[in-house]
């Protein structure tokens, strides 16, 4: 292994981690920007679901850049595709793990988005819950109770649990 393949792999990690954290930066500037606050709030989706979705996007540049470098190492193109398989495989059981409450809740949340067993404006009551209405996202519906509380409620709970709708 030569120095200068060395020295190779260390600039693209170097140079890696500063692109990287330049993008988040700008990333976190959008997400925190109001005009993309309008935008998403208009649009019925959670900001979590974007923390996931910048999240794995870093996650994935930071492969990309360690693949790159151990190439540069001079490792045999087999190993290069084993550690990309494992890191893929890894990747892959980090989401579905971390997803595992939010996927449940964005596909109530679409069900119930399209209006038919609830809409804003109902009351209803789930277990010790009872309020009216006030929004339905993707992953959450917001209900407002009698005594003027605001109770946010997860799409999955509302699908799954028996509940009375007047």
């Amino acid at each position: 292994m030569e120095i200068t393949n060395i020295l190779y792999a260390l600039a693209t990690i170097i140079v890696g981690v500063v692109f990287v954290q330049l993008i988040s930066k700008y990333v976190n500037r959008l997400k925190d920007s109001k005009s993309f606050k309008h935008v998403i709030s208009k649009s019925g989706y959670n900001t979590a679901i974007l923390w996931y979705i910048s999240y794995f996007i870093k996650l994935g540049l930071y492969i990309v850049i360690s693949l790159v470098a151990i190439s540069f190492l001079g490792f045999a193109q087999q190993t290069l595709s084993l550690v990309a398989i494992i890191m893929t495989l890894s990747i892959i059981g980090v989401l579905v793990y971390s997803l595992r409450d939010l996927i449940p809740s964005a596909f109530a949340g679409a069900y119930l988005m399209r209006g038919k067993l609830i809409k804003k404006g109902d009351v209803i009551k789930i277990k010790e819950f009872k309020g009216k209405v006030q929004e339905i996202s993707l992953l959450t519906t917001t209900i407002k109770d009698d005594k003027g509380g605001i109770i946010i409620i997860p799409n999955k709970i509302i699908t799954e649990k028996i509940m009375r709708k007047k």
